[in-house]
């Protein structure tokens, strides 16, 4: 089995257009597909915590970072439930 492995991803690495809500986005950050494509390939590690930071859904009126923050954690705990099964 692989080292137990933690996945901390941060808002402000997405595009600037999804995360105005963050405070100094990356410019050319990742978007939403390519953070989930990363996250769906960790399925061979032995995934034991995640985080998802810098989300204010007061600072974006549209709640985009919002749907995209829960798509990615969805996509993290989908990861986790995989490598249980294992």
């Amino acid at each position: 089995t692989s080292p137990n492995k933690c996945v901390f991803l941060h808002t402000e690495s997405k595009l600037p257009s999804l995360s105005t809500s963050a405070g100094t986005s990356v410019y050319g950050g990742l978007s939403t597909w390519m953070a989930q494509s990363i996250i769906r390939r960790l399925v061979c590690l032995n995934l034991v915590g995640a985080d998802l930071v810098e989300v204010s859904p007061s600072f974006h009126h549209a709640e985009i970072i919002s749907l995209a923050a829960a798509s990615l954690l969805r996509d993290m705990i989908c990861v986790h439930k995989v490598n249980l099964g294992r």
